[in-house]
């Protein structure tokens, strides 16, 4: 799996440095949060911010990320723990769904 994930965040550098764009088109929140960690965790393990913009483009993007944030007792375990700062915590503390490189926006045009 996470083999995949390196891919996916290899072929959209890959775009983004010789000066296209990566679209991720998800079904389902589900899938968008659980991409957005990836993303975010990849942005920052690689210091990206400041280079390229990583934004997540919905109508109800931040009530989704709000919702899940307010949801995380009904993760499964193993992901609760990944969480927990014993089991190499993505975010090294704070809030799980915190996505520091993730800007929320409601349209395309809004991104932009």
């Amino acid at each position: 799996r996470r083999a995949a994930e390196d891919a996916a965040v290899d072929a959209a550098l890959s775009a983004l440095r010789h000066g296209g764009h990566a679209l991720f088109p998800a079904e389902g929140a589900s899938r968008a949060l659980e991409l957005l960690l990836v993303l975010d965790e990849a942005w920052r393990r690689r210091n990206l911010g400041g280079a390229y913009d990583l934004v997540f483009v919905h109508a109800t993007a931040r009530s989704v990320l709000d919702f899940a944030r307010s949801q995380l007792e009904w993760m499964a375990p193993e992901a609760q723990d990944s969480f927990d700062g014993t089991t190499g915590a993505r975010r090294g503390g704070g809030h799980p769904l915190a996505l520091r490189e993730v800007r929320c926006t409601s349209s395309v045009a809004e991104a932009l």
